[in-house]
C-alpha cells in the first residue's frame, strides 16, 4: 500500500485507519473484502479484477488498512462522454461502519479529483437503501433527479433505483475536507 495520507479521526476506529493508494498486491484482498461484506448486505458493488488494474493504474483506486489488514476500499472512475468523476466501489468491513471510514475514504479521494482537475463535476450513485449520505450532505453535495444526469451513468445496475449526488467545486466545502 502506498500511503496517501492519514486524515485526523473522531474515534479510536477512525483514527487507526489508514488511507493509501491500491496496489496489484492488495486486489486479492480487495476482491474478498468485497465477496464478503458487499454482497453479503445485498448491496449492489461487483468489482473484478479488471477494474481494479485500471483504477490502480490511473491511482484512483484506495484502501482503509488497520494494522495492514485492509478494512475498506474506494475508488474513482471517470465517464468518457461525461467527463464526470464517480466516486465508487466503496466498501467498509462491517465491524469498522460508523466510525469514519468511509469519510476518510470519500475526503481522500475528493481530495485527489480537486488537486488533478478542479473543475470537475463530482457523482455518487446510491442505491435507495444504502447508507453513508450524510458525509455527502455535509460536504456539499445535492441530490439531482434521474434525467438531470447525463445518460451514460445508468448503462449499469439495470432497473435499481439510484439516489445521485452532485457536487461542483463551488459545491464542496473544503473547509470540512482538511478536518
Amino acid at each position: 500500500m502506498e500511503n496517501v495520507k492519514n486524515l485526523k479521526g473522531a474515534n479510536e476506529k477512525e483514527a487507526a485507519a489508514v488511507v493509501a493508494r491500491s496496489t496489484g498486491y492488495d486486489i486479492p484482498k480487495i476482491l474478498e473484502l468485497v465477496d464478503a461484506e458487499a454482497k453479503g448486505s445485498g448491496a449492489v458493488l461487483e468489482i473484478n479484477a479488471n477494474e481494479l488494474t485500471k483504477w490502480i493504474g490511473k491511482g484512483n483506486s484506495f484502501v482503509a488498512s488497520v494494522n495492514d489488514q485492509i478494512i475498506g476500499h474506494s475508488a474513482i472512475d471517470i465517464w468518457p462522454e461525461s467527463g464526470w468523476a464517480e466516486l465508487r466501489a466503496s466498501v467498509v468491513k462491517s465491524e469498522f461502519r460508523g466510525h469514519g471510514v468511509y469519510t476518510k475514504l470519500t475526503k481522500v479521494r475528493i481530495q485527489k479529483l480537486l488537486v488533478e482537475n478542479p473543475d470537475v463535476t463530482i457523482v455518487v450513485l446510491k442505491n435507495k437503501e444504502s447508507s453513508g449520505s450524510g458525509i455527502l450532505d455535509s460536504l456539499g453535495f445535492k441530490t439531482i433527479p434521474k434525467p438531470e444526469a447525463p445518460k451514460e451513468l445508468f448503462s449499469i445496475g439495470g432497473d435499481q433505483e439510484w439516489k445521485i449526488f452532485v457536487a461542483a467545486k463551488k459545491d464542496i466545502n473544503e473547509k470540512l475536507l482538511r478536518s
